[in-house]
């Protein structure tokens, strides 16, 4: 899978919930690794939120980004 590939993909916590989805991801230049997903979050119609997570509170990305954690968005 390419970095390019997770822009868009819908992003669920460890409930099961769609918390949002991946507005971009930011990458250690040294290891090349993820370092963080920045996420549009689900809140209102027409928001903008936004949050970040940090790579160890992915938990596998397949057809979505699942989280081992639970996002509090309120």
């Amino acid at each position: 899978m390419k970095v390019t590939d997770l822009i868009g993909m819908v992003v669920v916590d460890k409930n099961g919930e769609s918390v949002g989805t991946v507005n971009d991801v930011d990458i250690d230049e040294n290891s090349g690794s993820i370092k963080e997903v920045d996420l549009n979050l689900n809140q209102k119609i027409f928001s903008d939120e936004r949050g970040v997570i940090e790579f160890d509170q992915i938990e596998d990305i397949s057809y979505a980004v699942l989280l081992n954690a639970i996002l509090d968005l309120e």
